[in-house]
């Protein structure tokens, strides 16, 4: 019986430095029946140079674009196989690499248990050094509402888009949001675990998750642009109706939701710069103020009770209080 296709998605952007591994890693993991769909989203360096080398691959499909962002590129990825014959479809960043095993592992325990999507842990590696982060305990099966918690949780699932295998068909109609380039994938991942019925958390390890690319979108500066691409990214999952679910499931994920705008609001705020995008911070104080989203945050820990304080007491303080105290923290590091 011919196995199903396995769709994988890399967008590219210069990083040259570590396509190769990518490439090789990806081909080279077994499964068979793969088609690799690499987007490079208007790389500046060698990156379209090394994609046409290894396009001669008869696995591997490499599409061009002006820099638009990662968004943009996952999805060109998505709309070209969209009419595709349905099987599974993973991410991989360019700049990370896989097991030799990691593909063949993770569709083996989406077949064996019947579920639609697999979350498996992952490594942080660097030039050096490979750590395994210990996010998932022990494998599990959870129920679309049970995996919402712990995604907005940021729980043992993550909204990475990679380090998961999902059934190709839950991503039909499910796009990133091509104007956001910050918490793009928090805005999105959700959509496909609530068109599933069973996710799988696994311990496997086959994922690789590079910390040492400084040219990497993670490791840019927080500015203005990314503060506000995060708080819309977050908005948007707050004003998701969340209509699949019974009253007390939609309530509990509505909290939760808050939850997570609100520590990143609250975490964001101090590094906000004050001199442009005045009006938009404005925006999004008044959003929030109107919701009573910070009244309905329920602190987990002293620093977000000590947070919340802080705000509820004296919002304008809360700014330049907590911009002098990261100042003196970093001075104490």
């Amino acid at each position: 019986m011919r196995s199903k296709p396995l769709y994988v998605i890399i967008p590219v952007y210069n990083s040259s430095k570590y396509l190769e591994k990518c490439l090789n890693s990806v081909l080279d993991s077994k499964y068979d029946n793969k088609v690799v769909v690499c987007i490079d989203d208007g790389s500046t360096d060698n990156s379209l140079s090394i994609l046409s080398k290894y396009s001669k691959n008869n696995n591997l499909v490499v599409i061009k674009q002006k820099n638009m962002g990662p968004s943009s590129a996952r999805n060109v990825g998505l709309d070209f196989i969209k009419n595709a014959e349905k099987g599974y479809l993973t991410f991989v960043d360019s700049d990370d690499y896989v097991s030799n095993t990691y593909f063949l592992s993770l569709i083996e325990t989406l077949e064996e248990n019947d579920v639609d999507i697999v979350c498996s842990s992952f490594f942080y590696a660097a030039e050096e050094s490979v750590n395994q982060n210990h996010n998932i305990k022990s494998s599990s099966i959870l129920s679309s509402f049970e995996s919402l918690i712990k995604l907005f949780e940021d729980r043992e699932i993550y909204s990475m888009p990679h380090h998961k295998l999902f059934k190709s068909e839950l991503w039909n109609d499910v796009r990133f949001p091509d104007d956001l380039f910050f918490l793009e994938d928090t805005a999105t991942i959700y959509k496909a675990f609530i068109k599933a019925n069973k996710i799988m958390l696994s311990t496997f390890c086959g994922y690789y998750y590079r910390q040492d690319n400084a040219a990497s979108i993670m490791r840019k500066k927080i500015d203005n642009k990314r503060i506000l691409s995060g708080w819309k990214a977050l908005k948007s999952v707050y004003e998701y109706k969340f209509d699949e679910y019974e009253n007390v499931e939609k309530d509990v994920i509505i909290r939760t939701v808050i939850n997570l705008f609100i520590d990143n609001y609250l975490e964001l705020l101090p590094y906000f710069d004050l001199k442009s995008d005045r009006e938009d911070l404005d925006l999004f104080i008044k959003y929030i103020k109107d919701h009573k989203m910070i009244k309905l945050f329920t602190p987990s820990n002293k620093k977000q009770k000590t947070k919340k304080a802080v705000y509820l007491f004296a919002p304008r303080l809360y700014r330049p209080l907590f911009k002098c105290y990261n100042i003196l923290l970093r001075r104490k590091r």
